[in-house]
Formats: structure tokens, sequence, C-alpha cells
């Protein structure tokens, strides 16, 4: 593929098998692209035995180690960060052909900001569905459409990595900056998922109740609502509480002072939690708005030149 564009390839030291794995995938690429880098990313826990002298003898080859552990969405976007390539490839070795960084990249340069690739439709395994249904509720509770499918695999473009590392929205997990960055793109069906333990599928769970917890606009707005419920469901209780001082013959002693300082107090708590819940989702919406960014500014220049007669008065 004979392009002047510089490409980098982000992968995961983890996914890699051993080192003539690494060797094929840099000989695929060295033959495919004139300007590259590749990036391989690890944590200070995954051993290196002989894997660095190997790594770094082939050519433009990065080994970057953090300084400690952290989770895979976490290197996924430390690698968007290091990378100077006009495209950006997130490869996974485990899940996909080494053909597929080429298609990705093509698929970009088709005019696309990114191509992902998803996992083929024939999976039934018990972790798919389990990831398809907490990514379902994260999508539901987020307001946003979050793609339980989409591989480790991808070619995203400079706007967008440029947006990616702009934003702090979900704390960093791909899937989630993915859906909130907001350009179009397209997807490619040819990534096989891997086998997954149980031990793993209740990890996606707790990462899931992280993501929702990082992104609490939504969250807020539902509080909110229920708090206005529930303050609203006091104070007909204290009308409740009157109507039978009022009306019923005999009332337990102490009773009524207690149910009306109790929904009294419920009230307030749960109108002061509907206020605070109410400023706080304004503050978190506006700053949700500066994720909004200039993807394409196009102009003619003749256009441009006409405008400089607008405000000529002598002409008129």
């Amino acid at each position: 593929m004979n392009i002047n564009s510089v490409v980098s390839i982000g992968i995961l030291f983890s996914s890699l098998k051993d080192e003539v794995a690494f060797a094929h995938i840099h000989s695929y690429v060295h033959s495919q692209f004139k300007y590259y880098e590749i990036i391989i990313i690890a944590n200070p826990s995954d051993s290196f035995p002989g894997s660095e002298e190997a790594i770094l003898s082939q050519a433009n080859t990065r080994l970057v180690v953090l300084n400690d552990n952290a989770p895979d969405d976490i290197l996924r976007k430390k690698i968007f960060e290091l990378a100077i390539g006009d495209f950006v490839v997130l490869y996974d070795p485990n899940e996909a052909e080494t053909e597929l960084i080429g298609k990705t990249i093509q698929s970009c340069l088709d005019g696309h900001d990114f191509t992902s690739v998803e996992y083929k439709s024939t999976e039934i395994s018990i972790y798919a569905k389990v990831s398809t249904l907490l990514f379902w509720c994260i999508s539901k509770l987020c307001g946003l459409t979050i793609n339980s499918r989409l591989s480790n695999t991808g070619c995203y473009s400079r706007n967008l990595v440029t947006v990616l590392n702009a934003s702090e929205t979900g704390q960093n997990y791909f899937r989630f900056l993915l859906a909130t960055a907001g350009f179009s793109g397209v997807i490619l069906k040819e990534a096989t998922r891997e086998n997954r333990s149980f031990l793993y599928i209740l990890k996606r769970v707790g990462k899931c109740l992280d993501i929702i917890g990082s992104a609490p606009y939504r969250l807020l707005m539902i509080t909110s609502w229920l708090s206005l419920a529930a303050c609203l469901g006091n104070i007909l209780y204290l009308f409740y509480v009157l109507s039978v001082w009022f009306f019923m013959p005999h009332v337990q002693p102490g009773w009524t002072t207690t149910s009306l300082t109790q929904s009294v107090l419920w009230a307030v708590i749960f109108f002061a939690l509907f206020v605070y819940s109410c400023i706080f989702s304004a503050q978190i919406g506006k700053t949700a708005q500066n994720r909004f960014v200039v993807a394409s500014d196009v102009s003619r220049s003749e256009f441009i030149t006409s405008l400089n007669e607008l405000n000529v008065t002598d002409k008129q």
C-alpha cells in the first residue's frame, strides 16, 4: 500500500504470543507502508524475558511500559496519546488476521473517520450474550448507543484521535469514548472473539458499573425525578395523616406527631436532593457539550474574497 501518510499501529504486549508472532506482524507492516511506527505498550507486571531485545531489534518500533498496572482500555487510550501517525490502528493479533490492518487503513483512506471491526455474527458464547446485555443496560442508563460487538481492532483518523485525547467522558473506556465522539465510520465484520472464563465475565460486570458511574448526567436526571416523586409522595402522606387526625375517632397516641414530623423531614430532604441533582446535571451537561469540535472546515477562496466588499458604504 503506497501511501505518504504516517501510520501508527498500537499493540498490547499481553496480546502477543511470542517474538515470532511480532516478527510476522512487523514484516507485514514493513512491506505495506513506507512511513510507520509500531507501539507495543505493556504494564510493569508483564514479563520480558528476551522479548524486549526481539521487539526493539525491529525498525520503527517502540516499547512503552507504564509506571503502574492499568486496564486494557487505559492502555489503548494511552496509545492514542503516544501515536504520531495520521492514522492510528489498534490491533489485537488474537482476534484478527494481520491483513486486516491494511483493510482498515484503506477504508479510512476512502474517507471514513474510523473503521471498526466487529465480532462475527456467529458468536453465541455466554460471554458474548452477557456482554451484549450489559452494554444494552449501559446504553439505556447513559443515553448513548454503545456497540457491544466492537472488537479491539480498528483504524482511526487523526481528527478522531485528537477528540478522544481531549475527552474526559467515560474515564477512557474505549467503546464509550467512541460513542461520544460523534464521528462517522464503517464497520467490518471479520474479528473472532476470544474464549473468556467466568472470572472475566465478573470483571466485565464490575467494569460496566464503573462505566455507568463515569457518565452521571443521565443518572443524575433520573435521580432528580425520583427525588421529586418521593417528595410529592411524602407531601401526599402528610395530607393523609392530617385527614386521619381530623376524621378518625380513635388515633394511636403519638402517631400523628411522629408521622407529620417524618413526612415533612423526608419531603424537605428529597426536595433538596432534587434541587442539587438538577444543578449538578446542568453543570455536567454544559461540560459534556465541550466534546463537540469542528471536524471539517472547507472554504472557497473566491467566496471569502467577495465578503470584503459587503460593508463598503461609498459604493452604495
